[in-house]
């Protein structure tokens, strides 16, 4: 089932003993375009006010009611290693809070999460002994590791790139508007395009198969296909997400 990146902004976050939050943003890796994060405005009881929760810790989430479900507490998110956003998201931190999880990592592998399709697949693949081995090593390290050998992660924020400028082959065509991502992988499928700038524009759909390249200094998007092509593509309409189950 695919859904709209925007349709879960704003929901409400429960963790398995209570509210912990309402989603404000997505991070996604610019290499698989895929959501590793959802970004949650806790309020004061978290310094810096803002939480990073993994969909590994996803246990449900209710689209039309916006409500996600995790499969972890409250106090086990307040104790997870803090995230500074006004900064990049480096390897090292996803290293630490996937370690201080026992999970194992979503970039070792063919996969989209690891070696598996899903974040599901992903928790699921490693036994309870692991998880905790992982667990006692983060505890056992933490505040020793260096950037050295840290590859950046690529995290970008969904908020942030939406907006970017579409570049087709022979001109600008319109920006990103939304995005449609897989429910169960959380990986973006297509992206929705404002293309209203032009006589006739409406809101279409281009596979992200089709971005060839992206310049994040300039925020523009370079896609394999024409400015006719892009406004010839699919319009987005919510029968749309249904014809794409």
């Amino acid at each position: 089932m695919f859904r709209l990146v925007n349709d879960a902004k704003g929901s409400t976050v429960r963790g398995t003993d209570g509210d912990i939050g309402k989603v404000v943003d997505f991070y996604f890796d610019d290499d698989k375009w895929t959501i590793r994060y959802l970004v949650v405005d806790v309020g004061n009881w978290v310094p810096g006010n803002h939480v990073l929760i993994s969909p590994m810790s996803i246990a449900r989430t209710d689209w039309e009611r916006q409500r996600i479900e995790l499969n972890i507490s409250r106090d086990r998110v307040q104790k997870s290693p803090s995230a500074h956003l006004v900064t990049p998201i480096s390897r090292q931190y996803e290293s630490e809070y996937y370690g201080y999880y026992g999970w194992p990592y979503y970039w070792e592998g063919t996969g989209v999460w690891g070696a598996e399709a899903t974040p599901l697949g992903l928790g699921a693949s490693m036994p309870t002994s692991a998880r905790d081995d992982i667990e006692r090593d983060v505890r056992r390290t933490a505040g020793t590791r260096t950037a050295a050998g840290m590859e950046d992660s690529h995290i970008r924020s969904a908020r942030e790139v939406a907006g970017y400028h579409i570049k087709a082959t022979d001109q600008e065509v319109g920006h990103i508007d939304d995005y449609l991502v897989d429910a169960d992988s959380w990986t973006i499928d297509s992206i929705v395009i404002d293309t209203s700038n032009w006589p006739g524009g409406k809101a279409v759909v281009l596979p992200r198969q089709r971005i060839a390249r992206v310049d994040w200094s300039t925020k523009q998007i370079f896609v394999n296909a024409s400015s006719q092509d892009v406004r010839n593509s699919p319009e987005f309409t919510e029968s749309y997400i249904g014809r794409r189950v």
